[in-house]
């Protein structure tokens, strides 16, 4: 954990006027503004950064936006701030001229790794990242409102300078629309500019071998991005490798364009599948338009990470990361786990299909059976007609798209009857009956199905005996029941790991064994790893729907050639 610091020189007004105003929703800009401000952000050597705000004539003061970041937050984040001359006072919520002549205010603003303390900093993006001969910094730390738009400049004297995706050599401007309202994404390097140089940079920290190996799947997952979408343009991004203390790898995307791998420095076996797992999704976002589709909401969140699940995926069969079988298996495990989120409701009911997990699972789901319809044209065609037109399109005219291409007059059926009021389970049934779907009866049973169906089944069965409240930590190895839920019998720290004797996660036998018990006498006895076990009351899983659906292995290979 990342300590608080104690800051016995600081006034109790500056941090009361912090507390009450972080968070207020930023200013309109002065009607009468005739320029904006310019905002500054120099790293002359990897320790600090110096953000410099040229301010307008009218200009008095400017006051820090912290959208989305809470006011105790704002107070530490900003503690370490330092006027950088005379001309500047600053406390935590504003920055002001400390006399009329003084028309830049400069900070000093020292390299930290304090961002990755979620618990004190919540969603901040870094600020002042050091990331080996270099810093990486977004822009929403120093977002400044109350004298009209702000202007961008990012310097790194004789280095490189990478702003959302381009790249060049000391310096990059922004105009103030450029921000899209979400801030920039900024890496500064004190190594000076190569345009041959590939889009990666790696900590010292990071072994030579993990380094190669990460460089090398973000070049072919490019590649193959590149061959599956030829007319797409992929939006140009940068791949930070830092060092971590998490067992596994994970990793940060800042604007679709800095995508920041936590690389563990105790390296799991399993490093490389990781590795293309996350780089392969995430440059599948590059192919979608920005911001798209519009406006924002379950939908839309769907369709963004489902159409990069669906080309994850296409990527690996291409490169042959997964066998057609292991590609199946990933297309079951998403339609029947977003067909148990919904139970017996239909699609627009599935409460947080537009965020992970089951923006993936729905939204895979979504490109599967959309893209399997005969459009006018093959399927790989119409994703990229989609995403090449740009990101003013709603989520509605985007999933029919995925039907339909742009035929005039084609009605897409998969998408009317997902918006309909109808069960998904039901949409499902029948379009199984489709001649032709890819859609069947008989699933594989492979490892994600079994999985996903096994998770399912076990937190139907935690909220039945813990008051309606799903604690449990989703890791088929250990799915481990978590704290602070009032249950009848599981207990924090429980690691369920056979159902009516069986073993779970083994295929579907124990999941069936346990089903028939809850129907049977609404109960069923779960065993843990520690050899006790218990019988827990069904509620909910006593009436799980028995079928699962089956991909037809062929039909769906095709809709990625």
């Amino acid at each position: 954990m990342t300590a608080l610091t104690i800051f016995p020189r600081i006034a109790l007004l500056p941090i009361l006027s912090a507390l009450l105003l972080a968070g207020v929703p930023a200013a309109a800009a002065p009607a009468n503004a005739a320029a904006p401000v310019t905002a500054t952000l120099t790293m002359r050597t990897p320790d600090s950064l110096e953000i410099a705000y040229a301010l307008p004539p009218a200009c008095k003061a400017l006051a820090f936006v912290n959208d989305g970041v809470k006011a105790q937050a704002a107070v530490h984040l900003r503690s370490d701030w330092t006027p950088a001359d005379d001309c500047t006072a600053v406390d935590f919520q504003s920055v002001r001229p400390t006399r009329a002549s003084c028309r830049t205010l400069r900070l000093r603003v020292p390299a930290t790794t304090r961002a990755a303390d979620t618990r004190v900093y919540g969603q901040a993006e870094p600020w002042a990242q050091p990331i080996g001969g270099g810093l990486y910094a977004h822009t929403s730390a120093y977002a400044v409102h109350g004298c009209g738009a702000v202007d961008w400049r990012f310097a790194a004297p004789g280095g490189t300078v990478m702003v959302d995706g381009t790249v060049a050599p000391e310096s990059v401007t922004r105009s103030s629309s450029a921000a899209h309202g979400g801030g920039l994404a900024a890496v500064l390097l004190h190594q000076p500019y190569r345009s041959d140089a590939p889009p990666f940079h790696a900590e010292d920290a990071v072994p030579p071998a993990t380094r190669a190996m990460l460089a090398a799947t973000l070049d072919e997952s490019l590649g193959a991005l590149r061959a599956l979408l030829p007319g797409v343009h992929l939006t140009p991004a940068y791949v930070l490798a830092v060092p971590d203390d998490a067992p596994g790898l994970r990793a940060g995307v800042a604007n679709g364009t800095v995508l920041r791998l936590l690389v563990p420095t105790q390296e799991p076996a399993d490093l490389r599948e990781q590795a293309r797992e996350l780089i392969a999704h995430e440059t599948a976002h590059l192919a979608q338009p920005p911001h798209w589709p519009a406006p924002p909401g379950e939908d839309a969140g769907a369709l963004r990470e489902g159409g990069a699940e669906f080309l994850r995926l296409a990527i690996a069969l291409r490169q042959g990361w997964l066998t057609p079988d292991a590609f199946r298996d990933a297309l079951e495990a998403a339609v029947n786990g977003c067909a148990a989120a919904a139970g017996r409701q239909p699609w627009r009911a599935i409460e947080g299909r537009g965020k992970d997990p089951l923006a993936r699972r729905c939204g895979l789901a979504l490109h599967v059976l959309a893209l399997s319809h005969p459009g006018p044209t093959p399927p790989l065609q119409r994703l990229q007609a989609l995403y090449g037109k740009g990101g003013a399109q709603d989520p509605a005219g985007a999933a029919r798209a995925l039907e339909c291409g742009d035929a005039a007059g084609c009605t897409p059926q998969l998408v009317t009857a997902l918006r309909g009021v109808a069960p998904l389970r039901t949409v499902l049934e029948d379009e199984m009956r489709r001649s032709g779907a890819v859609l069947t009866a008989t699933p594989a049973w492979g490892p994600q199905l079994t999985e996903a169906m096994t998770l399912h089944h076990l937190e139907l069965l935690v909220r039945a005996d813990c008051h309606g409240r799903a604690g449990i930590y989703p890791n088929r190895k250990a799915p481990r029941i978590g704290p602070g839920l009032r249950c009848g019998v599981l207990r924090d720290g429980m690691v369920p790991a056979t159902a009516e004797g069986l073993p779970l996660f083994a295929g579907p036998d124990a999941i069936a064994a346990s089903r028939a018990a809850c129907r049977t006498r609404g109960a069923t006895t779960i065993g843990m790893r520690d050899g006790a076990s218990v019988t827990v009351r069904c509620g909910q899983a006593a009436g799980l729907e028995e079928r699962v659906f089956g991909i037809d292995a062929e039909r769906a290979t095709q809709l990625v050639r």
